[in-house]
C-alpha cells in the first residue's frame, strides 16, 4: 500500500512516501500533490518508499523544475538502500540534493 502524507511546517512541507511508486494511481496521486505543494519549500521522505520505477522519477524531475521556477526547492532524506541505489544509477543526485537526515534538509530550508 502506498502512502502520501503532507504535514506542513513553518518555512516548509514536509511529504512522507511509503510503498512502491510504480507508475499507476499512486503516481499519479503523487504528481498532484507535487502540483498542489509547488509554492512551498518541500522535504520528501522517502525511507519507506521500496521502489520507483522512471515514471515516478520523471515526476519528481519535472517537479523540480515547477519549483525551480517559483524559487523553490525539494529536499531527498531518508531514502531506502534500494531508492538511493536508483538515484545514484539515473544520476539524479546531481538533480536534487539527497540528504541522510530530515534535520539536515530542515537547516538548509531554514538558512
Amino acid at each position: 500500500m502506498t502512502q502520501i502524507i503532507v504535514e506542513n511546517e513553518e518555512n516548509f512541507v514536509f511529504l512522507r512516501l511509503a510503498g512502491r511508486f510504480i507508475g499507476g494511481d499512486e503516481t499519479d496521486a503523487l504528481r498532484s500533490k507535487l502540483t498542489q505543494l509547488s509554492n512551498n519549500n518541500l522535504i520528501i521522505d522517502l525511507s519507506n518508499v521500496t521502489y520507483m520505477n522512471s515514471t515516478a522519477l520523471g515526476i519528481l524531475i519535472s517537479a523540480h523544475s515547477v519549483f525551480i521556477t517559483k524559487s523553490n526547492q525539494i529536499l531527498l532524506v531518508n531514502a531506502s538502500d534500494s531508492v538511493r541505489d536508483i538515484l545514484n544509477l539515473t544520476q539524479l543526485t546531481l538533480v536534487f540534493k539527497v540528504l541522510s537526515t530530515y534535520e539536515e534538509a530542515k537547516n538548509i530550508i531554514n538558512n
